[in-house]
């Protein structure tokens, strides 16, 4: 497998070799490869979060970040690293990168090139590749900038990090004229510079997997992709197999049960029952009247209330507006005749997005929890009819 630097947004390549960085047009197609990014459309933000735990700093992150980010939230990939002296750590850049690395299907995994830089308490390292220094500040706080503004940057950095007394500068034989000129002007900061050796870097990156692959959750690889789930369909393609289900369900409990008296359909539609309607008693010999009944009474047969059918419809028509939403699972509520969703999205803004359109169309709509999962957020929506 090879591994390979990319610089975004002006998309060089690196090949890494066992004592090189060679700079290249485009990969082998034919191989596998591990990405290592870096450059200006990636970031590493660095801001006070009074929360503690991990789940609810993933869940605020997104509010934190909104102000700062260049680009809109749903368009932002944002990755919680970690959480120090009351400062979280997190990776941003643009999802469009990530899709669009990992439409290329021979990407196995994809991680950030500063995180992977050699690191000490006393010592900030530095790597000078092309026009762009990585630097490394500790092992949770690193970044990429162009080589001109490198000085300044490792200037106000280095305020808040007065134990930092060294740096340890990495650099391209074919770069060295301009390197030279960055290291005299790092001489001003008045800490000792220590060339490091471009091998050290070479066989760190070779001999060690991604310390962060961002190819987790939604842009996870899979062995067989042919072997994916129904629960990774999208909300629309799921509900619509859902309505044929129930029809599918009731056609088969009128022919098995009058005509044939199966017991595995029989079985089968039990346990389908009890998974739409939870909490009610089911009555085997009675399934098909009780099915109806049931349906009945859930249904729209006056003006102020929604049945199951209804709500289904309604929720389906708006999601299928929006995009990049996975549907894992849904009930319906006899009682309070609502349908409970669970499904993942992008961001909370898309699940916010998601509940004030279905109820522009009149119905009740709650978020009964938003969690976020790697790159995706995971939620349960309560839909019901408003009155």
């Amino acid at each position: 497998m090879k591994t390979y630097l990319l610089e975004k947004p002006s998309n060089r390549y690196y090949l890494i070799g066992s004592n090189q960085i060679e700079a290249i047009d485009t990969p082998n197609d034919e191989e596998l490869r591990n990405i290592y990014l870096f450059g200006s459309s990636i970031s590493v933000s660095a801001i006070p979060m009074p929360l503690k735990q991990d789940k609810q700093i993933i869940k605020a992150l997104p509010f934190a970040l909104e102000e700062s980010l260049g680009s809109e939230l749903d368009d932002t990939h944002i990755k919680y690293l970690s959480k120090q002296n009351g400062i979280a750590y997190s990776l941003i850049l643009e999802s469009s990168i990530i899709q669009e690395l990992y439409d290329d299907k021979l990407n196995h995994s994809l991680a950030y090139l500063p995180s992977a830089l050699p690191v000490s308490e006393s010592s900030v390292s530095i790597l000078l590749l092309n026009d762009t220094a990585c630097v490394k500040i500790n092992k949770h706080y690193s970044y990429s900038i162009p080589k001109s503004l490198l000085e300044k940057s490792l200037y106000l950095e280095l305020k808040d990090h007065t134990e930092k007394n060294s740096l340890t500068v990495y650099q391209l034989n074919e770069d060295a004229e301009s390197n030279e000129l960055v290291i005299a002007q790092l001489q001003g900061l008045d800490l000792a510079i220590t060339n490091g050796d471009l091998l050290e870097i070479t066989q760190l990156i070779l001999s060690e997997k991604p310390n962060l692959n961002l190819l987790t959750g939604e842009y996870k690889r899979r062995a067989d992709k042919k072997q994916t789930s129904l629960t990774k369909l999208k909300l629309p393609a799921y509900l619509i197999a859902a309505s044929l289900l129930v029809g599918l369900t009731i056609t088969t409990l009128e022919t098995s049960m009058i005509n044939k008296q199966t017991e595995g359909i029989q079985a089968a539609s039990i346990e389908f029952y009890k998974k739409l309607f939870p909490g009610e008693r089911v009555r085997p010999k009675l399934m098909k009247r009780q099915f109806n009944d049931t349906l009945k009474q859930t249904g729209s047969s006056n003006g102020s209330s929604l049945g199951f059918s209804d709500l289904l419809a309604k929720t389906a028509l708006e999601t299928k507006k929006l995009k990049d939403i996975t549907f894992e699972s849904i009930k319906y509520n006899s009682k309070n005749k609502s349908i409970e969703l669970s499904l993942t999205c992008k961001s909370v803004a898309q699940l916010d997005k998601l509940k004030d359109q279905l109820t522009s169309k009149g119905l009740l709509v709650d978020i009964a929890s938003a969690n976020q999962s790697g790159s995706q957020v995971k939620g349960v929506l309560k839909v019901s009819h408003n009155g």
